[in-house]
C-alpha cells in the first residue's frame, strides 16, 4: 500500500513538473525583466523623431504637419534596483534646423517595468513578462480601461531603412465611447526602446453627420547610446 501510494505521488508530482514547465515554454519570452539591457541608456544616449500630425475631417482633405523631435537622457538617479532617468525634449520644423527646448519627462526603469512620466502623459508602458496576449493596467488616465496589451512580437523589423531586434507592438488604449474615439498604439525595440508611437483623438458630430480627428505618428530615425 505504502509503494503505491508513493507511485501515485511520484505521478502527480511529474505531472505537476511537466504542467508547469510547459507554462513556462509558453510564457516566458527571451527576457524577464528589464535590467537586462532591453532599454540602453545612460546620460548623453539621445533618439531622433520624425512625427507627422494629421488633422482630418469628412469630406476635406487632410492636413498634414511635419516636425522633428530630439529626446536626450541629461541625468539619471538609481535608487535600489530602480534607476530614474531625466530626459529633455526638443524640437524642430526642419531636420536641419534649430531645436528649441520642448520640454522634459522621466522615464523610471525597474527589473519588472518602464514608467513614463512627464508633460504629454503618465503611462506603464512596459511590465514583464512580455509575451503576445500579456496586459497589465497602465495608469493611463486618457484611456477608461486603462490596460495596454502586447498584440504582436517580431524578431527583426525595420523602420526608415533601420533593423530593430525584439519588437513588440503594445495596444495602450482603443476606445470608442458615445462619440469619442481614442487609441494608442506604440512599439518597442530591444536596447532602442521605443520606436514608433500612433496617437488618434477623434469625435463623431451626430448633428452634422461628420467626423474630425488627430493622428499624431512619432517614428524613429536614429538611435545614439
Amino acid at each position: 500500500m505504502i509503494n503505491k501510494l508513493a507511485i501515485r505521488l511520484g505521478l502527480i508530482v511529474t505531472l505537476i513538473v511537466m504542467i508547469v514547465a510547459c507554462d513556462k515554454d509558453v510564457i516566458i519570452s527571451k527576457y524577464k525583466g528589464f535590467d537586462d539591457g532591453y532599454v540602453s541608456m545612460r546620460s548623453g544616449t539621445s533618439w531622433l523623431y520624425k512625427v507627422d500630425s494629421t488633422c482630418t475631417e469628412t469630406n476635406k482633405p487632410a492636413n498634414l504637419y511635419t516636425f522633428y523631435v530630439k529626446e536626450t537622457v541629461i541625468d539619471s538617479v538609481k535608487q535600489g534596483s530602480t534607476v530614474t532617468y531625466l530626459i529633455s525634449s526638443e524640437r524642430s520644423v526642419a531636420l536641419d534646423g534649430s531645436f528649441e527646448p520642448y520640454g522634459e519627462f522621466r522615464l523610471i526603469v525597474s527589473d519588472e517595468r518602464i514608467i513614463h512620466t512627464g508633460f504629454d502623459y503618465k503611462i506603464i508602458a512596459l511590465k514583464a513578462p512580455l509575451f503576445v496576449n500579456s496586459k497589465w493596467n497602465n495608469v493611463y488616465l486618457e484611456c477608461n480601461n486603462q490596460q495596454s496589451m502586447v498584440v504582436n512580437r517580431m524578431d527583426v523589423d525595420y523602420l526608415h531603412g533601420n533593423a530593430y531586434e525584439d519588437v513588440i507592438t503594445v495596444n495602450h488604449c482603443l476606445e470608442y465611447h458615445y462619440d469619442i474615439r481614442k487609441s494608442h498604439e506604440s512599439r518597442y525595440a530591444k536596447e532602442a526602446g521605443l520606436i514608433e508611437e500612433t496617437i488618434y483623438r477623434g469625435f463623431y458630430n451626430r448633428l452634422e453627420g461628420r467626423t474630425t480627428g488627430t493622428t499624431i505618428t512619432k517614428s524613429l530615425l536614429t538611435y545614439a547610446y
